[in-house]
């Protein structure tokens, strides 16, 4: 069971306990308002010494923003794995640019062209699976379920086309120094 139906499913039991007069306002539990972040505000996975205190790192950030925002529309911007391990895909695109030779270059742009080609075919089925899914839903819940499917199912792609990436730009690293060995 994913995480975030079982925190839907606490917050629903626990709503359905207590009295409108028995709960707290965020102000009175001493909670203030939740404060997304931008991408960019996200430290970066070459900041880590694993890739799964990475993980870790943005598992607990969308845990906290969910926890935050109460499962509304509000919660849809917690889901932010897709666009932070998209990031790290473009940053270690553009280093192993560098590092290649111009025919090296000519086949890495085949491999992302065909591989955003794939990417972008999973999001349009995925997509209408999660339409099809959802369509006789109503309400702000529902549109935050769909949108941590949504991330659930493309995300672990994007993860690991970056690491991928990573895992050639240490390759042409660490093959700078082949000649001294």
């Amino acid at each position: 069971m994913s995480r975030f139906f079982l925190v839907f499913i606490f917050h629903g039991l626990i709503s359905g306990i207590a009295s409108a007069s028995d709960l707290k306002s965020n102000e009175d539990m001493g909670l203030s308002e939740f404060q997304t972040k931008e991408v960019d505000e996200f430290s970066r996975l070459e900041e880590f010494d694993t890739v799964n205190e990475f993980q870790s790192y943005i598992d607990d950030y969308v845990q906290s923003c969910i926890d935050n925002t109460f499962i509304n529309t509000k919660t849809v911007p917690c889901f932010v794995g897709y666009k932070i391990w998209d990031r790290e895909l473009n940053d270690y695109y553009q280093k192993l640019k560098i590092l290649c030779s111009p025919e090296e270059n000519v086949l890495l742009l085949q491999s992302q062209r065909l591989w955003i080609q794939n990417r972008d075919r999973t999001i349009e089925i995925n997509s209408a699976f999660l339409d099809w899914l959802y369509e006789d839903m109503d309400g702000t819940m529902f549109v935050a379920m769909r949108a941590g499917r949504a991330e659930d199912a493309i995300t672990p792609m994007v993860k690991q086309r970056a690491l991928l990436l990573k895992r050639w730009v240490d390759l042409k690293i660490k093959g700078q120094y082949r000649d001294s060995w």
